[in-house]
């Protein structure tokens, strides 16, 4: 699966153009409007300094994208990733995030009219209810469409961003790096001792 701007149909000119993707048993839509791509799934560089709730990097173009595993992130049951797990490339607070999701269902547009102000029936002040920019009613489907500025709170943020500019422009960048500096100090060694041989 894959999936670009370009090729996401622009299925109607009013309403919200909105991808659909499911996580466990449960919809959920973010505007194309923040979507750069979806893609499969690739490798993830794991980064060890953000305690489990970011599962790594991805190399995307060159640059190192962080991923999120929104199963880990709304405390749902992690399950293993296969090949055609979608990861969801978003733009959150002007910075690429990876979201993995479970499956990519659909694109789609909704009319102001299938749209409920979440607060209409959740109570203000709930844990998770300033992620939601508003329930849609689609048949006998419920959809929680995300309000992705509140998707990380501040701390986490932070953290992506020295992350990724800590790590450089490619996963794994880093290590190779610090391989290529050993690699030279010890040739640099090598050549130091085999002169000092000549010169004996």
């Amino acid at each position: 699966m894959l999936m670009t701007k370009q090729n996401i149909p622009d299925v109607v000119q009013r309403g919200e153009n909105l991808v659909v993707f499911r996580l466990n048993l449960i919809h959920y839509a973010i505007s194309v409007d923040v979507i750069q791509q979806i893609i499969e799934m690739v490798t993830i560089i794991p980064v060890l300094t953000t305690k489990g709730w970011m599962e790594g990097l991805i190399n995307y173009h060159g640059h190192s994208v962080p991923v999120i595993n929104l199963r880990r992130h709304f405390g749902l049951e992690v399950t293993p990733y296969h090949w055609h797990t979608p990861i969801i490339l978003v733009n959150i607070l002007d910075r690429l995030v990876g979201l993995i999701v479970d499956d990519v269902l659909d694109v789609t547009v909704v009319s102001q009219e299938q749209i409920v102000n979440p607060y209409s029936i959740i109570p203000r002040g709930i844990l998770g209810t300033a992620l939601l920019k508003s329930i849609i009613v689609v048949g006998n489907k419920t959809i929680l469409l995300l309000d992705l500025a509140h998707l990380f709170d501040q701390n986490q943020v932070d953290a992506l961003a020295v992350t990724v500019d800590t790590l450089g422009e490619q996963p794994g960048q880093v290590t190779g790096k610090k391989t290529k500096k050993k690699a030279e100090k010890t040739a640099k060694k090598e050549k130091s001792a085999a002169q000092k041989v000549d010169e004996i």
